[in-house]
C-alpha cells in the first residue's frame, strides 16, 4: 500500500503519461496499483493540485473530466529526481 499522498500519486501519473486523460482513466490507472483510493478521494485531490495551478481540468465531455498539465508546472520532485 501506497503512504504517498493522493495529489502526488495523481500529478506523477500525468507526468509519467505525459497526455490528457479522464478523471474516469486517471481513477482506474491509481485504482490498479492503489486499491484503497476512492473517488472523492480523487476529486479532492484535482481540486487541490488545479488551485495550486499544477494541472487545468477541463468539464462536459462523455468520457467526464478530462485533465492536463499546467503548462510550465513542475513542482513535485518524483522519485526518479530525488
Amino acid at each position: 500500500m501506497s503512504h504517498l499522498p493522493m495529489e502526488y500519486l495523481v500529478y506523477s501519473l500525468l507526468v509519467k503519461l505525459k497526455r490528457t486523460l479522464s478523471d474516469r482513466e486517471i481513477f482506474e490507472e491509481l485504482k490498479s496499483n492503489n486499491p484503497w483510493v476512492s473517488l472523492p478521494q480523487l476529486e479532492e485531490a484535482l481540486l487541490k493540485l488545479e488551485v495550486l495551478g499544477l494541472i487545468r481540468v477541463y468539464g462536459g465531455s462523455k468520457e467526464g473530466l478530462l485533465v492536463e498539465l499546467a503548462e510550465g508546472s513542475r513542482e513535485f520532485p518524483l522519485p526518479d529526481e530525488e
